[in-house]
């Protein structure tokens, strides 16, 4: 992962959940998807739903450094 984007996570990941959650959709919408309107609405509807059961505590969250051990691992095992 580049410095840049690491710098950014750790600004991201010190925003409220709301600020957080809706920077996740924004950064969705900027891909390009090849998706249709439907999936595109049903994933950000999904989206808003777990940050907000996050934000009320109804979620845990999970480190980043579990997150990104996690895909190293998933990445190796793939690619192994």
């Amino acid at each position: 992962m580049a410095a840049t984007v690491k710098a950014l996570l750790a600004q991201a990941t010190e925003l409220p959940s709301e600020s957080r959650a809706e920077l996740a959709e924004l950064l969705l919408e900027s891909l390009s998807f090849d998706f249709e309107a439907d999936n595109r609405d049903a994933w950000i509807t999904e989206c808003r739903r777990r940050a907000r059961e996050h934000a009320q505590g109804k979620a845990p969250g999970v480190s980043w450094d579990d997150v990104e051990q996690e895909m190293d691992e998933f990445l190796n095992a793939k690619n192994g």
